[in-house]
């Protein structure tokens, strides 16, 4: 698995104006998932029910999971893009932190089922 570092996911979230308040949780994230998608969902828990940065967390989680997801080979389309988006709003939302919940979620948003 093509994994992602923490500098990278902190340049994604500067270029979008914000700052790290947790970056303990997203090493903690990164270190924990030992596959594509529970990468993912551990990464969506720190930023997008943790909100481990001031600002952007939702902008940033999109551009990560996509570059998680591209890094493995799979290909994103539209259809992917709308349910990614709707399943992170509902993470954000709630907030949801049960992360074999969020792995199902992420893996629907990736194949659709």
């Amino acid at each position: 698995m093509k994994m992602i570092a923490l500098k990278e996911i902190r340049d994604i979230n500067k270029e979008y104006g914000g700052s790290p308040l947790n970056e303990a949780e997203m090493q903690t994230a990164i270190d924990m998932g030992k596959t594509a998608y529970k990468l993912i969902a551990y990464l969506w828990r720190a930023m997008l029910a943790g909100h481990a940065y001031s600002d952007a967390n939702k902008r940033t989680t999109y551009v990560v999971t996509r570059t998680i997801l591209e890094r493995n080979g799979m290909a994103i389309d539209d259809e992917c893009k709308i349910r990614m988006e709707k399943q992170m709003l509902k993470v954000a939302s709630r907030p949801i932190t049960d992360v074999k919940r969020i792995e199902r979620m992420v893996k629907y948003a990736a194949e659709g089922h």
